[in-house]
């Protein structure tokens, strides 16, 4: 490539960085992927306009509702003077929002800006090919947004505009590949939930970008503002500060309302949680709808230890014209029917407006559910905005009875309000008091009662701790149809009993077990309860059912109740019961399925015997494996020196009958060194003797093969032991024993050299080695006679002796016995004879003394004088003791 080529790329390259740079960075555009968030930096400047900053409420308090009529209308009403201010016809399809001075509200082609005091068009914009979701106001500006795709499908767009609030002049937007929410305006910024997972902040008047936060583990679906700040989430309630930046639950400051999730109404549904905030990325319909008359009511506030808490201590659950308040534990507080459908409400401090959609206007006391202030509308109502000021409530009435109330709904017979209905069975199976117990018995038997409230009941009455005397009174009851009397509701009863652990209702159990009048489906309950109450002493009466009912055909189409009689003399009973059983089964009387049943138990019971016993043997075996485990774990990696020579050393009589011939046939043998290869079982292979003579070879290799090293962990292992045959050959340092050595008179005889060997040991260090040698009385001896050596008697290495005895020889001691002779006991005075001619005893390195003396020549070192007697008080100095198999030889 041309330089000229090169050089215009390189232009071209930094005039698109300066143009990137010149535009603010396209990067970092408003709701740009690589815009960076969880930036304390970017967040606090609006923390600290938010702290100077109050959101703007309304002088007055009002409601802007769609009117439900055949033709749809927008009415304003004026709650402190009680009258309609104004209507305006208006297709409405979104909620009306009262934004400052201004209700914004959206039919099929605009969304327009209405005066709240008159109800005079002011402005509108032409609708895009998107859903209105909602927006807000701040100042004079106005940010509606508009959005598809939060509830699905291949579109995902979002438009967002700045709106002159005066004129309806669009000062900026932007278009978002993307879902987004209604915004919230406060302190000349915008707060805008995207994607359900951010939550963006732009400059209320350009526009731009400026801070984000993203949630890592939980849903950002709404955003709302009030008098100490911002707030956002979906289930749980955050305030917007300096540990949002975590981006986590567990380190930002956050509520989680204690609301009680709506009960399953039919079998497969879960429970279901209400929302505690419109959805912000759904549009609020302007018609009836569901979503908007069931769910949560509260405002959170900061406490003054910095938590969050809710106005009035109280959060609300609305279900379409039931109301339910919770102190902030969860624990009800009181429940109110209304006489309308709620469409519209919101918490105050003094409790929660309502408005109904007949346009009843109420304010629940928080405490008690009263009414503390109330006005009524000749009005059809379909949706609502509400904003409040200060409304001049009466006193607070007396609490209302929480008990009464909750039955009223139950009893309620709007099949619409199931969910509802449900809620309050929970609910009241909740309150303490034992009658409540009675009640949702009664509850239960009303012929009324829909099938779904029927589960509820039991499934309440099985969970309730208190009360059980009521259902013990209503088990005494039997079916009589002389006198009309009905069968208790076993289906209940029995498994809320069962659950309570009461013993008490076996008498009772027993006879409906044998009263010909209960209901044949609810006898397996009756056998089922029997058998998990009971203990041995049913078993006879179980034995007489038995055998009464056996080959009946009255139980025909319930057989499964003679088979949990049989079931509960099998576990229950003694051996004598259980061939009681087995003579049943082979009775050709009893009905087939019971014999089966019966047969059955029996299988069951060898399996399960068969299946632990197979469990425990595993049990073992893994126990065994671990303990295995654990023990090679506790294996070193490799054997020391010292666990070789210990292992040596507990063979030393089989290594000392190889050597005491070989020292027959070499006399002159000092160290034997052997190398070997160790695996992780302990024994040894490829076995190799220095210096070695085939007997000795054959006689150490067998010993050494036997011997059983103690395990390692690696699996091989090279390893050494050196046999020193005389006293201190190997001790003392290199250095000192090379200096002792070259002291010994070449011609010294065999046996002396050794000796100096041994006194060499004992010097350890260089300043001893200057010292003379000591020379032992026993120098000065002849030679001994070239003869036959006698059996030396096998002594045990360091095993004390009283007198120990002389070599035969005059030699030094074998490495194995006590033998030797002390300097106490030479003779007073003993004639040196002539020396013998000298020996050949190898020097260093295998030369003979002889040899080494022809090869270098040098004069004779004068004969050192005997050391002088010790005197007699003193002991003579001893030799360290010789553990032979802790030396380390060359």
């Amino acid at each position: 490539m041309s330089t000229s080529m090169l050089d215009l790329k390189k232009a071209l390259f930094f005039l698109s960085a300066l143009l990137w740079l010149g535009c603010g960075g396209a990067a970092l555009s408003a709701f740009g992927y690589e815009f960076p968030d969880n930036r304390l930096e970017d967040l606090a400047p609006v923390l600290e306009a938010l702290s100077k900053a109050q959101k703007a409420g309304q002088g007055r308090s009002f409601v802007v509702a769609v009117s439900g009529e055949e033709q749809r209308m927008l009415v304003a009403l004026d709650l402190e003077a009680k009258r309609e201010q104004w209507r305006v016809p208006f297709e409405a399809e979104t909620r009306p929002e009262i934004l400052g001075d201004l209700v914004l509200c959206a039919d099929r082609k605009e969304l327009v800006a209405f005066e709240l005091e008159s109800g005079r068009r002011r402005w509108g914009i032409p609708l895009p090919d998107l859903a209105y979701v909602g927006g807000d106001r701040d100042g004079d500006l106005v940010y509606p947004v508009f959005s598809v795709g939060a509830m699905g499908g291949a579109r995902r767009e979002s438009v967002i505009f700045a709106i002159d609030a005066t004129q309806g002049r669009v000062l900026w937007k932007h278009e978002i590949k993307g879902v987004i929410g209604r915004p919230v305006a406060l302190a000349s910024t915008l707060f805008v939930p995207y994607e359900r997972q951010n939550l963006v902040m732009l400059n209320g008047e350009t526009g731009k970008e400026i801070a984000r936060i993203r949630s890592t583990d939980d849903v950002i679906g709404w955003v709302r503002a009030e008098k100490d700040g911002i707030y956002y989430g979906h289930r749980s309630i955050y305030h917007l500060d300096e540990s949002s930046v975590f981006g986590k639950k567990a380190r930002a400051r956050f509520l989680d309302p204690a609301l009680p999730p709506l009960p399953p109404l039919r079998e497969g549904e879960s429970e279901r949680l209400v929302d505690v905030e419109d959805d912000a990325f759904i549009p609020r319909p302007g018609a009836r709808s569901a979503r908007g008359r069931i769910r949560a009511y509260l405002r959170p506030r900061l406490k003054p230890d910095g938590a969050i808490g809710l106005a009035g201590d109280t959060s609300y659950l609305v279900y379409y014209r039931y109301v339910f308040a919770f102190d902030p534990q969860g624990t009800l507080r009181w429940a109110k029917a209304l006489d309308e459908d709620v469409i519209a409400a919101s918490p105050q401090e003094e409790g929660l407006f309502v408005l109904g959609e007949r346009g009843s206007a109420k304010l629940l006391d928080a405490q008690s559910g009263g009414e503390r202030w109330q006005t009524h509308f000749p009005l059809s109502l379909a949706s609502a905005s509400i904003t409040l000021n200060q409304l001049t409530p009466i006193a607070p009435p007396s609490p209302s009875e929480i008990r009464q109330s909750l039955i009223s709904m139950i009893l309620d017979p709007d099949n619409r309000l199931l969910g509802g209905r449900a809620l309050a069975i929970r609910l009241l199976g909740e309150l303490p008091d034992p009658q409540i117990t009675r009640d949702l018995l009664d509850l239960y038997e009303q012929g009324s009662m829909p099938r779904p409230l029927k589960d509820t009941l039991a499934l309440v009455l099985k969970g309730r701790k208190l009360g059980k005397e009521h259902l013990l009174r209503a088990l005494e009851r039997r079916y009589d149809y002389l006198e009309q009397s009905a069968a208790p509701p076993f289906e209940v009863i029995v498994p809320s009993l069962v659950s309570s652990g009461a013993k008490e209702v076996l008498p009772l159990l027993m006879q409906h077990l044998f009263d010909h009048e209960t209901p044949a489906p609810s006898l397996v309950l009756i056998a089922q309860a029997i058998g998990e109450l009971g203990d041995a002493s049913v078993v006879p009466a179980l034995r007489r059912f038995l055998t009464m009912y056996k080959a009946d055909s009255a139980l025909a189409e319930v057989p499964e109740v003679l088979a949990l009689v049989a079931k509960a003399i099998f576990i229950k009973g003694s051996p004598e019961d259980r061939e009681f059983l087995a003579s049943i089964s082979s009775d050709p009387y009893t009905r087939e399925g019971l014999g089966v049943a019966i047969n059955q138990l029996f299988e069951e019971e060898r399996k399960r015997a068969e299946e632990e016993a197979r469990k425990e043997a595993e049990a073992a075996r893994r126990a065994a494996e671990e303990a295995a485990r654990r023990a090679r774990a506790a294996l070193p990696e490799q054997l020391s020196q010292d666990q070789i020579d210990q292992t040596f050393a507990g063979h030393i009589d089989a290594i000392r009958a190889c050597l005491v011939p070989e020292l027959e046939r070499n006399p002159e043998l000092g160290q034997l060194r052997i190398v070997f290869i160790l695996s992780n079982d302990g024994r040894a292979s490829d076995i190799g003797i220095t210096p070695s003579s085939p007997e000795l070879n054959e006689c150490l290799k067998s010993v050494i093969v036997a011997m059983r090293f103690p395990e390692m962990r690696s699996r091989r292992q090279r390893a050494q032991f050196t046999l020193s045959l005389r006293e201190g050959w190997a001790s003392g340092s290199r250095e000192v024993r090379n200096i002792l050595e070259e002291r010994i008179p070449p011609d010294a005889p065999w046996w002396t050299w050794w000796v100096r060997r041994a006194e060499a040991g004992r010097v350890t260090t260089l300043a001893q080695a200057s010292q003379p040698v000591r020379i032992a009385w026993w120098e000065k001896r002849p030679a001994p006679e070239s003869k036959p050596r006698a059996p030396v008697p096998e002594v045990p290495v360091g095993a004390p002796t009283s007198s120990p005895p002389s070599d035969s020889q005059g030699g030094p001691p074998q490495w194995w016995s006590a033998l030797g002779a002390s300097e106490e006991e030479a003779p007073e005075k003993a004639e040196a004879p002539p020396p013998p001619p000298p020996p050949q005893p190898r020097g260093r390195r295998g030369k003979s003394k002889a040899a080494q003396a022809q090869a270098q020549p040098s004069p004779q070192a004068p004969p050192e004088p005997p050391p002088p007697p010790p005197p007699p008080s003193s002991p003579p100095p001893q030799a360290p003791e010789n553990e032979w198999w802790k030396g380390a030889g060359e």
